[in-house]
């Protein structure tokens, strides 16, 4: 059911690596990718799963208080690098995209949806009443921006199918079947965010793929079982204690599964490679 992934990146940062993974991780400087990934569902058109960051976003933060999360975050923003860009690069227009998955609202995650404005949208609504409920300054604490959605965002809103339990990825996991074809799965993996949720694919290429978005900054951090400590991280979880369980429980993820978080380097390299379309 699923023809196409394609993984891109919108935006990166450069960041001390130590302060991401404090075991394995050098104490060098190294590019944290935005990623987003494409998906093409046979029935259903095509999917992103986040949008990256856009020119929209450095605009935003120029204001204060927003400029604060600008200076503790610098975030490297071109038009060529945006994710629409890249699509009509490869072709797609921008109404094409037929629906969109937001893995939690911080705003390097949500700065493009504004650029898809025929999509439909999959989102915790949990998450979304709480970020929408906070004062401007406790929402820059969170990194979101609610300026970067449109107006029309919760009636945009789609409802995920039944949750069952995926066997798949380890005890204790289950998702909500995003179409009721069993091709695409939400993952809560809490912590990170409130409503933060993963991408799991079953099948493309005769392996599972799991897009784990912020639930871990690095792939050694699954790995080492590590979470960042750096200020700026820690500022912006929703719950560390959450955050610590969600990055065990994917350590005990199967290794035949594979998981790409969205802001590391070396899952998006092995990605660029190793999903290539028949």
């Amino acid at each position: 059911m699923i023809r196409r992934i394609e993984i891109l990146e919108a935006g990166h940062t450069h960041q001390l690596e130590y302060f991401a993974n404090p075991v394995s991780g050098k104490f060098e400087t190294v590019r944290f990718p935005t990623t987003v990934a494409l998906i093409e569902h046979a029935a259903r058109g095509l999917i992103l799963f986040d949008t990256g960051v856009t020119p929209r976003l450095r605009h935003l933060l120029k204001r204060f208080p927003e400029h604060l999360f600008s200076n503790l975050f610098s975030i490297r923003i071109d038009y060529e690098t945006t994710a629409v860009h890249q699509l009509k690069n490869l072709g797609i227009r921008p109404d094409e995209i037929r629906h969109i998955v937001l893995s939690h609202f911080h705003s390097d995650h949500i700065a493009g949806v504004n650029d898809f404005p025929t999509a439909r949208f999959f989102f915790s609504p949990e998450e979304y009443r709480s970020m929408c409920g906070l004062s401007r300054f406790a929402r820059l604490r969170h990194a979101f921006v609610p300026e970067l959605l449109p107006p029309d965002f919760v009636q945009r809103r789609s409802e995920p199918g039944a949750e069952t339990d995926l066997p798949q990825l380890g005890p204790g996991f289950s998702g909500r079947d995003l179409f009721g074809d069993g091709s695409l799965f939400l993952v809560p993996l809490p912590g990170h965010s409130l409503g933060h949720q993963g991408l799991f694919v079953p099948d493309y290429l005769g392996k599972p793929w799991f897009f784990v978005g912020d639930a871990a900054h690095l792939s050694s951090s699954i790995r080492d079982g590590t979470s960042p400590v750096s200020l700026g991280a820690k500022l912006i979880f929703h719950d560390t204690e959450q955050y610590n369980e969600t990055l065990s429980r994917l350590r005990g993820v199967p290794e035949t599964v594979c998981l790409l978080p969205c802001h590391c380097n070396e899952a998006f390299q092995r990605a660029k490679t190793q999903l290539v379309s028949p």
